[in-house]
């Protein structure tokens, strides 16, 4: 049952962000990928961005996908702006908010929204200890 709701979730997922690039043409695109690790970004007509690097870091156990990116919308005036790395510490996402005022940008304010590596691993059925 579990990996029907993990499929179902990565479809979902794959859908909806090719139903996005559907309704905004792409005004740039990169997507690099060498023995080193990987970057791919693109921005879109509406103000929309994305964009992601990853590479094998060495860690005291081995090594470890090393990810970090950010992805940028604009939804009823208000711009939301996520960055996030993850790793072997867990997905640590912090999110902006700004809110246009005359079409101007004020100061936004940041939501810290970091979670624990042990829940992500009971997301994906490694338990929590």
């Amino acid at each position: 049952m579990d990996s029907v709701h993990c499929r179902f979730g990565v479809i979902f997922v794959l859908v909806w962000s090719n139903s996005l690039l559907i309704r905004a043409s792409l005004t740039f695109y990169v997507n690099d990928f060498n023995p080193n690790g990987y970057y791919f970004g693109y921005k879109t007509a509406d103000g929309s961005e994305r964009s992601e690097e990853g590479s094998l870091k060495k860690t005291p156990t081995g090594s470890a996908l090393s990810v970090s990116g950010s992805y940028e919308f604009e939804e009823d005036g208000v711009i939301t702006v996520v960055t996030y790395v993850a790793d072997e510490n867990g997905f640590r996402p912090i999110t902006q908010l700004r809110k246009k005022v005359n079409n101007q940008l004020p100061v936004g304010f940041t939501l810290d929204n970091r979670i624990d590596p042990k829940l992500l691993g009971s997301l994906a059925g490694g338990g929590l200890g």
